[in-house]
């Protein structure tokens, strides 16, 4: 409110009409929870119509016209018991100690088991188990109905499907969890022993190649220190040779035990590399199971539970929560367009005579030549 002052005094002048000012004071007001509940039973179908679209989609994306049954197995990476002696010897030469032969943390393992380099095999192999009309019995690639397809084509789109249906976990303490979801018990286990019967082989082939890099460089640094101690062998000859009788304190005998110490330190380096030799040769040819399996893969007792129900009621909670904000800002919207009703009426005129200048260009320029101004 202005004030104007006069020789009585300050005269509060009159304050012209202002929409604006109006609408603050409508929207200023405090919200009842009358006025909520006008608003949400005003757009009721609005509401009814997004908890029906989001049950609608959730459950149909979820949605599984089969029964489904997942098998799950347990299993750990295998240390490799007789690693110290090669790795300290590897140490020694500056060169660190080598893993665990191929077997890495539970990150690795969750790579390993979706490749293709596993589950290629995997979908390849015969299957059977039996069925409310029979016995069925085929590749993995046939069951999932790919077996009509070009050979790589039918590969690859049966790994994305097998990968879709499998699911890891690697929870603390190194033991991994693998499960497999199928439409038939028997199977989801019988994929399940697949799966990891390849992955130990995977491992086991890794550790050896791992093992054979290993012995290759043993062997040619065995050959090297061979020659070396040779060496250290012919010098300490030598010497005793030419120098049969010297004094304990003469500095003869100092020369004498420090090729005393050479002979010494190049044959037990010697020794040392011939037994990781030896060792890296074994674990090169060695064939033992690299993973331990804690849980083996059973055919489940009854069929998973339906998650497209819970997946369901989501969708329409969340529908519920979009129709809400919908419905106010829609209240919102016509509220703003009932106090600016002259604005909004002239912004309708202004939109139809921008698009009628568009349509026809020639008529703004004629009317600027007519009338000298835009």
């Amino acid at each position: 409110m202005t004030n104007v002052r006069s020789r009585s005094g300050p005269v509060e002048a009159a304050i012209p009409y202002d929409p604006a000012v109006e609408a603050y004071e409508a929207t200023s007001q405090d919200i009842t929870l009358v006025s909520v509940g006008n608003v949400l039973l005003r757009h009721r179908w609005l509401l009814i119509l997004c908890m029906l679209a989001g049950f609608t989609i959730f459950g149909l994306a979820t949605y599984v016209p089969y029964l489904t049954y997942t098998a799950t197995t347990s299993f750990a990476p295998r240390s490799r018991g007789q690693q110290s002696l090669t790795s300290s010897v590897l140490s020694q030469l500056g060169l660190g100690g080598g893993g665990g032969g191929g077997g890495g943390g539970g990150a690795y393992y969750l790579e390993v088991v979706r490749s293709p380099r596993i589950l290629g095999p995997v979908v390849e192999s015969v299957y059977s188990y039996k069925t409310d009309t029979g016995t069925v019995t085929g590749r993995l690639i046939d069951i999932y109905g790919f077996g009509s397809a070009p050979k790589r084509n039918g590969r690859a789109q049966a790994i994305n499907t097998l990968s879709n249906h499998i699911k890891t976990e690697s929870p603390p303490g190194g033991i991994m969890k693998l499960s497999v979801t199928t439409s038939d018990p028997s199977l989801s286990a019988q994929i399940a022993r697949r799966m990891l019967q390849e992955i130990n082989e995977f491992n086991l082939g890794t550790r050896q190649e791992q093992a054979s890099a290993e012995r290759q460089f043993i062997e040619l640094r065995t050959a090297e220190a061979k020659v070396a101690l040779s060496d250290a062998e012919n010098a300490l000859q030598r010497f005793t040779n030419e120098n049969q009788f010297f004094s304990p304190i003469s500095p003869l005998s100092l020369e004498f035990d420090r090729l005393k110490r050479e002979v010494g330190l190049r044959q037990a380096l010697y020794t040392e590399l011939a037994k990781a030799a030896d060792q890296a040769r074994i674990e090169e040819v060695r064939s033992s199971p690299v993973l331990t399996v804690i849980e083996p893969a059973e055919p489940p007792l009854g069929p998973d539970s339906q998650v497209w129900r819970k997946k369901a009621m989501l969708g329409a909670l969340i529908g519920l929560f979009l129709g809400i904000i919908l419905a106010f800002l829609h209240s919102y919207v016509t509220k703003t367009r009932e106090t600016y009703s002259d604005e909004y009426a002239e912004l309708e005129r202004l939109k139809r005579e921008t698009a009628d200048d568009f349509r026809h260009p020639w008529k703004p320029l004629a009317k600027i030549f007519a009338t000298g101004r835009p």
